[in-house]
């Protein structure tokens, strides 16, 4: 959509000044700065994508189940959120529940019954993954390290890479199969994420308060400790909030 809008990657990216191309070269009006603003910026991120809560009642009662929805909109980037090095790049939804008592409950990502084999990369998950990352360091009986470095059932947004031996890898020049799943947020797409949550028995009168963030990470946290990099850090992309009153 952006393309047949006219508006191309350098708009964005490359953003035009006055200035000179070279020290030498007469002021221009229109010198495209070399900035490559995208993940590597927390002001580009922000609200790069938008989050919605939207409940399907005001009222929750204690041990009934609470059916809401969260959308998330794909608003400012000209490309799938995430994009460069897909391979190794997070962005994810985080939902949590607060209830009257102050105690926050983590709501996870569920699968459908009609789901496909392949959505399951679409949820986090603390598996022991990269067995191929220990191959190529020469690390004796390497099982792995965490795949996602974050709260299970958190919903991925991804693109999944296989080695030859069909496992998940990092390793871009390693990867045999990029076909296998890609659920990343395309320009101007809004995604449709469904939640259930029983709302526990002992949960006393007052507000249930949703909060929904999406964040990014340029490479799971157990990636950069194994190659000793030190903390890769989380960048909100957008949060919603909503309240649902619990009555007996």
């Amino acid at each position: 959509p952006y393309a047949d809008a006219g508006i191309q990657c350098m708009d964005c990216h490359e953003p035009a000044a006055a200035g000179k191309a070279s020290p030498m070269g007469p002021e221009r009006p229109d010198v495209a700065q070399h900035l490559f603003m995208g993940g590597n910026s927390p002001e580009w991120l922000n609200g790069a994508a938008v989050v919605r809560v939207y409940p399907q009642t005001d009222r929750a009662s204690p041990g009934r189940t609470l059916d809401f929805q969260v959308v998330v909109v794909n608003q400012r980037a000209g490309h799938p959120i995430p994009t460069g090095s897909t391979e190794e790049r997070q962005v994810w939804l985080h939902v949590e529940i607060e209830g009257p008592e102050g105690k926050r409950y983590h709501v996870k990502a569920s699968l459908a019954p009609g789901d496909s084999e392949e959505k399951r990369y679409s949820v986090a998950v603390n598996r022991p993954a990269y067995r191929d990352l220990g191959e190529m360091m020469g690390l004796e009986k390497f099982e792995g390290i965490p795949r996602d470095a974050l709260p299970e059932g958190d919903r991925l947004y991804r693109k999944v890479f296989l080695n030859p031996d069909g496992e998940e890898t990092i390793a871009q020049w390693f990867a045999k199969r990029t076909d296998v799943f890609d659920n990343r947020l395309d320009p101007l797409e809004a995604r449709l994420e469904t939640y259930e949550w029983t709302v526990p028995e002992e949960l006393p009168e007052g507000d249930l308060t949703i909060e929904a963030s999406l964040s990014y990470r340029r490479l799971p946290q157990s990636v950069a400790d194994l190659v000793e990099i030190g903390t890769v850090p989380v960048i909100e992309i957008g949060k919603s909030q909503a309240t649902v009153r619990v009555t007996p």
